[in-house]
């Protein structure tokens, strides 16, 4: 190839990479200027900006990718009347536009005298080849070759895979280099056959279609961001020195400059999904791995493949489902369908010829379609072969599995294949008609490397590492869960906001509620909600007045968190939030109560804090105890619930009397009743916490009463659980291991994991149901 000087070259990205080679190997350096088509274009008629593509899903609700195909249709409407509704649109759409359309005045007269190239395109639409007609360039195409291939037909998707498995297999026993072999263009349906099967016969395959978007780093940036989180704490979380990491992270930042503008946050997040996912994922490569290429890649050294070459993937022909129809680009003296089609069709044939070393293959079904070859086979009159046998010279993996497919053929509908006794004779020991769902286990090290040597805990991770280690494994190690924020955890994280500032000086509910409401972007429905909702919150505002104006303990404070260092070989913290904590100062000691707000439904007795389950309850009270008031003495621990509105039909109470009975606090207190006194004045007929009252034989059974040594063997039972299952992690030890207390499933009900572990009555432990406190000494009526 010859390359002259001040001139232009238009190419596809994969051939200027091929072009700056050559060049590197010449000694003299030339003045050259590398466009893709579409920069040229691009240049010649005008770019956008990030901000068009905001403007038109904000103000026309378009999504990401709607917004797009009208933005690239902008370029080929004059302004002018069409009398034709999608054009007068698209006309109307680029005078808005204006201010963010950015036009190269300079780029007609830099490119008038230089010399253009344009290499490496299958297709170029009549509208481009109409703009650049004054211009001095010259299409390329150095093809010249007719080399003649073989094309195999095969019954099913899985022999096809196995036979160019066996074919790979065979040139790298030859002695050709893997880092030679490539398959070209492969189609979407054999992504996954392909990577199991060659699994199989030991070979790695690099896919070309991964993306940033699905990687774990983003899915925790969503998380973060869904909650409004500082994007640093990706750093604490994954380790920076892991090149793909930093790779993807600083991808993350690019993505977020290019959209620092005032911006709805819902629509925000639409835009950052799609735009990761046209970014290329940078994760190391086999040294020695088979790799997917476009067929404008190919070289005359290598050994490719084309798999699939059936009617619909060869060629990818186009239909009249376009934006703009066929008879809308005819007014824009834009390329028809079929004149595009026609020419892919002639491309691919003269690409086909001009690829030195290619087998061909197609299937005719697969377990979900069936299939047609390609309609350009007969145009290259190329030969056909019909491949049925199979060769077991490479992978005893497949081998046996193939043996229990064809078992499978047989016990089920009494086919026998003709391998079956061949197969059976050498591989008798095979587990057929059996499964195992046991977890194989996890290298420490590795695991320990993933977490970057840090471990978070807290009790919602706990509770779910002891209802069973395989979720937790699947739910905070591979962080499989895809929840986002919802609208009811929108209300809670609102009330929990309101209730830790409204009891400051110079409190104003409308101010800090309306404020509250305009970091958010509500939809109609939820609108309603929240205007019924504010009502509610008010009257809780008041209840809560009321229930303190029982109390001596007139000191709070709001919001709390809590980090305890439980670190062993790895820096481990143990983390919680308790939102009030009420006090007051009496002889160098604070006498303490725990409040936390719930808008859901937690479970309250300690039955099960025994094996590790349901310690929400006493986990405020540990992380209370081991902190800044360590001297404390804690009067009652409870939980405060915000949305039970539940209200009967009583003659007897009000709906506001029962409305206020459900705000109750719900928990355990100190068996002291000097100390109850100095929370609750009315302690012996509360109307503080639920169920406490007194008779004349003293408290009622219903009362939640611990002594101060159960409240201090609770408090080393939660220790104790933390470390076991912080122990348990470390240890990579996530077995699947759901527990029932009697007839009581504790651990699946909820678990949205059911369909990746396959739970069986093996794996399930039974425990025994504890009816008493005993476990926590002495006597109790909780």
């Amino acid at each position: 190839m010859i390359f002259k000087n001040n001139s232009i070259y238009i190419v596809p990205n994969n051939l200027k990479k091929k072009i700056l080679l050559e060049l590197s190997k010449e000694n003299e350096i030339k003045n050259i200027k590398f466009f893709s088509l579409k920069e040229f274009i691009d240049n010649l008629t005008f770019k956008y900006d990030e901000k068009s593509i905001y403007y038109l899903m904000k103000n026309y609700n378009y999504k990401y990718k709607n917004a797009i195909v009208i933005l690239d249709n902008l370029k080929y409407v004059e302004n002018k009347e069409y009398n034709v509704e999608k054009l007068d649109n698209l006309v109307k759409i680029k005078n808005e536009l204006s201010d963010y359309l950015i036009y190269n005045d300079y780029f007609k007269e830099y490119v008038k005298d230089k010399q253009i190239y344009i290499m490496g395109y299958s297709f170029i639409d009549k509208f481009d080849l109409n703009l650049i007609k004054d211009l001095n360039y010259k299409i390329i195409d150095e093809s010249n070759n007719n080399y003649e291939h073989n094309i195999y037909e095969f019954e099913n998707i899985f022999d096809e895979v196995i036979y160019v498995s066996s074919k790979i297999r065979e040139l790298i026993n030859k002695g050709i280099n893997i880092n030679k072999i490539k398959i070209i263009d492969l189609p979407s349906e054999y992504s996954f056959i392909l990577k199991e099967v060659f699994n199989m016969f030991n070979l790695n395959i690099n896919t070309y279609d991964d993306n940033i978007y699905g990687t774990i780093i983003v899915k925790e940036f969503f998380n973060i961001y869904d909650n409004n989180l500082d994007i640093d704490l990706l750093k604490e979380k994954f380790d920076m020195n892991n090149q793909n990491n930093l790779y993807i992270f600083n991808k993350i930042i690019e993505v977020l400059n290019k959209y620092n503008f005032d911006i709805d946050k819902d629509i925000k997040r639409e835009i950052l999904i799609n735009e990761f996912k046209k970014i290329k994922n940078n994760k190391n490569k086999y040294k020695n791995e088979i790799e997917i290429i476009s067929i404008n890649d190919t070289k005359d050294d290598e050994y490719n493949f084309i798999l699939g070459f059936n009617e619909g993937n060869f060629p990818k022909l186009t239909k009249d489902e376009d934006y703009l129809s066929d008879k809308l680009k005819e007014k824009l003296k834009k390329s028809l369908t079929y004149e595009k089609n026609s020419i892919i069709r002639k491309d691919l044939i003269n690409k086909i010829k001009n690829i030195k070393n290619l087998e061909i293959t197609y299937k005719m079904k697969t377990p979900f379609n069936e299939y047609f070859k390609s309609s350009l086979i007969d145009d290259m009159n190329y030969e056909v072969k019909k491949i049925n046998n199979i060769v077991y010279n490479y992978s005893d993996n497949f081998n046996k599995l193939k043996l229990s497919i064809d078992l499978d053929n047989l016990v089920k509908y009494q086919e026998k294949s003709k391998d079956l006794e061949y197969l059976y004779s050498n591989y008798k020991d095979i587990d057929f008609m059996t499964y195992d769902n046991k977890f194989k286990g996890i290298d420490k090290e590795k695991l320990h490397k993933f977490l970057n040597n840090k471990l978070t805990l807290s009790y919602s991770t706990i509770d779910e590492f002891y209802k069973c280690k395989f979720r937790y494994y699947l739910n905070n190690v591979l962080r499989l869960d895809s929840s986002k924020t919802t609208f009811e955890m929108f209300v809670g994280n609102l009330f929990h906001y309101i209730l830790s500032i409204c009891f400051l000086d110079n409190f104003d509910f409308e101010k800090e509620y309306n404020e509250y409401l305009k970091k958010y972007d509500l939809n109609n429905k939820e609108k309603f909600y929240i205007n019924k909702l504010k009502k509610d919150l008010l009257f809780i505002i008041n209840v809560i007045k009321k229930q303190n104006s029982y109390s001596k303990l007139k000191e709070a404070k709001y919001e709390n968190r809590f980090s305890i260092d439980k670190s062993t070989t790895l820096k481990v913290s143990f983390i919680g939030y308790i939102d009030k904590l009420m006090y007051k100062e009496e002889n160098g000691k604070k006498l303490l109560v725990i409040v936390d707000y719930k808008t859901g439904d937690p479970i309250l007795k300690l039955n099960n804090c025994y094996y590790g389950l349901n310690l929400q309850l006493p986990v405020y009270l540990y992380l209370s105890k081991n902190n800044e008031i360590k001297d404390s003495k804690v009067i009652g621990f409870y939980l405060q619930k915000m949305l039970n509105n539940l209200v009967n039909i009583d003659k007897k109470k009000t709906v506001e009397d029962q409305k206020e009975e459900n705000l109750r606090l719900q928990g355990y207190s100190i068996y002291d009743e000097d100390l109850l006194k100095e929370f609750d004045s009315n302690y012996e007929n509360s109307r503080v916490v639920r169920s406490l009252s007194k008779t004349q034989n003293g408290f009622s059974s219903y009362s939640k009463l611990l002594t101060e040594n159960q409240m201090n063997a609770l408090y080393d039972l939660v220790d104790k659980k933390i470390n076991e299952a912080r122990d348990s992690i470390i240890n990579a030890d996530f077995e699947i291991n759901p527990k029932r207390i009697s007839d009581k499933n504790m651990s699946c009900n909820f678990c949205k994991f059911k369909d990746i572990c396959f739970m069986n009555e093996n794996n399930i432990v039974n425990l025994k149901e504890i009816k008493d406190l005993d476990f926590l000494g002495g006597d109790n009526n909780a």
